[in-house]
């Protein structure tokens, strides 16, 4: 056959719209870079500022995923009860067991950092969060341009000339995808998380908030967040009762793991809660309803 089939109805995902990777997965750092080791720090790198080693690669953001996703975050500052967690995640992806301390390191700097104003996963309770949250949604329409057009109305140009430059064919079906974590903080707000292993670089000032936002806009993470965004909405609008957006969606943090530290609050951290008026806006438009 010489003309490619269209595929308007389909089941789709922020990787396949974004990337074209397999709509059925959950998206693990699948676009990093293979490598066999973490690069060593170099001279350059300031004293104390070196980070906990660790693989670089998709197999090595699959296990660190599954290692959140068992960590107990109240006792992640534990070394003996974290090390063994570690081993055994791990063992499951084919990795060495001498990378079992750094990886607790980093479980220890991730759950102590501050996510935002009076939130750290250290005081997330097991009952609290639900992790690898699995979530079908019917589209009724969802296309570059008209996506484009929603974000420059809602006061977004760089998001959307970004959505100007996305490739993927018109949808109408389902979108699907997985989120890492959602949790209620202490502030009884509700957050949803996503684990990102990229490595920028062996110091803690790679990590930065400027460094931050051009890897969301490098690799499409913005549209990510935005899909993850109305999925957790809906979900909470479902269950939570007279929940409203302003009092009860607390925002979404994206977790550069591996650049987290307490030490240097805002690290590794990209924190954003957008307008309940977009996040209303993308949700009505996507059911078909209007921008």
């Amino acid at each position: 056959l010489r003309r490619q089939a269209v595929q308007t109805w389909r089941l789709d995902s922020f990787t396949g719209l974004a990337r074209g990777y397999d709509p059925g997965l959950p998206d693990h750092d699948a676009g990093a870079p293979e490598a066999p080791e973490a690069p060593e720090p170099t001279d350059a790198t300031p004293a104390g500022e070196g980070l906990p080693e660790f693989p670089r690669g998709t197999e090595a953001g699959t296990c660190l995923h599954a290692f959140f996703e068992r960590l107990d975050f109240r006792t992640a500052a534990e070394p003996e009860a974290t090390e063994a967690l570690a081993r055994t995640a791990l063992a499951e992806h084919g990795f060495d067991a001498r990378w079992a301390p750094g990886l607790a390191r980093i479980a220890a700097r991730v759950t102590a950092a501050p996510l935002a104003e009076g939130v750290r996963l250290a005081e997330v309770p097991p009952g609290r969060r639900l992790t690898e949250l699995e979530f079908h949604y019917p589209v009724a329409a969802l296309d570059p341009e008209g996506l484009a057009a929603l974000l420059q109305a809602h006061g977004l140009p760089d998001f959307a000339q970004a959505a100007r430059g996305l490739r993927f064919a018109p949808l109408t079906g389902f979108l699907r995808g997985f989120v890492d974590l959602v949790f209620q903080g202490a502030d009884g707000r509700w957050y949803l998380a996503d684990y990102k292993s990229n490595w920028l670089g062996p110091r803690l000032a790679d990590y930065r908030r400027e460094r931050l936002e051009a890897e969301m806009a490098g690799a499409g993470y913005w549209l990510q967040a935005l899909l993850y965004a109305v999925a957790v909405h809906r979900y909470l609008r479902a269950r939570v009762p007279g929940y409203a957006y302003a009092r009860d969606f607390g925002g979404i943090a994206y977790l550069f793991v591996r650049g987290m530290s307490p030490e240097a609050p805002g690290n590794g951290v990209y924190f954003d809660r957008p307008a309940e008026a977009l996040v209303e806006a993308l949700d009505g438009w996507l059911a078909g309803e209007g921008g």
